[in-house]
């Protein structure tokens, strides 16, 4: 279903997940309060928002006020913890609502609500659904709601490759490697390759310099390809080296004067056998 809010914008909402109620929340929370609020995980689905970013949503509501609230769902929040940020810092008391949703409805709705909210790179998108398909939600087959990574990478507009890059900056990336996918500085097929580094080389890459990184990972894809066409190189050789002999015996063979020569125990059978039988034919023309 959908929700308005007060300013008549229309924001999508999964369809497993309804309104429950809205509040304005004068007098009810402090500022202390806000600080305490739980944040759901669903919420850093979404990476956090930079400084500059920041700094122009705080603004617009320190100017126009929240034009969109923030959705809890039992009192946690699920969506909105950019906008709860600007508005502890800038004491104001936000607008929240309510959401009533089973936990896999809340993982969807989230999506739902920021991509068609928020400009995301690739890489952005395939972080996201490394996450969600690491999650408990992305994880557990045997429950209504388990996602495959096919139908998150569906959701999100990327193939499922991108997301298996994802997985792999995750599990073998250093913070800085995955911050600079997450703020969408860094592309993700470069950085699937530095996660290939030992951490220790990864902690020496300057992630304040993305021309150079990107070099880097330039630089890593073309001694992979080195590495395998110098494998390819070897096997080739070493086919060689295995027919050599066999085929060096074949014409020291067939240039032996002993060839075939029942004296000769060292001549092969087959070459003997070809040769009497040649001998024998010989004999019968000369019969004729």
């Amino acid at each position: 279903m959908n929700k308005q809010n007060n300013i008549g914008l229309v924001t999508p909402i999964a369809g497993a997940v309804s309104l429950v109620s809205s509040s304005q929340n004068a007098g009810v929370m402090s500022l202390a309060d806000l600080s305490s609020l739980e944040i759901h995980e669903a919420a850093y689905l979404f990476p956090e928002m930079q400084e500059q970013e920041f700094a122009e949503l705080k603004e617009d509501i320190r100017v126009n006020g929240l034009r969109m609230p923030i959705l809890t769902c039992g009192g946690i929040v699920v969506d909105g913890r950019n906008r709860l940020r600007a508005c502890i810092e800038l004491g104001i008391i936000p607008r929240f609502e309510e959401i009533q949703a089973a936990n896999e409805s809340i993982w969807q709705a989230v999506i739902s609500i920021n991509l068609h909210r928020r400009h995301l790179t690739e890489g952005q998108r395939a972080v996201i659904g490394a996450r969600l398909t690491n999650s408990a939600i992305g994880s557990n087959q045997h429950t209504a709601g388990a996602v495959s990574q096919t139908k998150v990478a569906a959701d999100l507009g990327i193939s499922v490759d991108s997301i298996a890059r994802g997985k792999k900056v995750l599990q073998h990336g250093i913070p800085e490697l995955v911050e600079a996918v997450s703020s969408g500085r860094l592309n993700i097929t470069s950085a699937a390759k530095l996660a290939e580094l030992a951490k220790e080389d990864q902690s020496q890459l300057n992630f304040d310099d993305i021309k150079a990184i990107q070099d880097a990972s330039k630089a890593i894809n073309k001694a992979k390809f080195e590495v395998r066409r110098q494998e390819r190189l070897q096997a080739i050789e070493a086919k060689r080296a295995n027919n050599k002999p066999l085929t060096s015996a074949l014409m020291a063979s067939s240039n032996s004067p002993t060839r075939g020569h029942p004296k000769f125990p060292q001549a092969a059978q087959s070459d003997y056998d070809a040769s009497a039988w040649t001998a024998k034919r010989a004999a019968a023309s000369l019969s004729l």
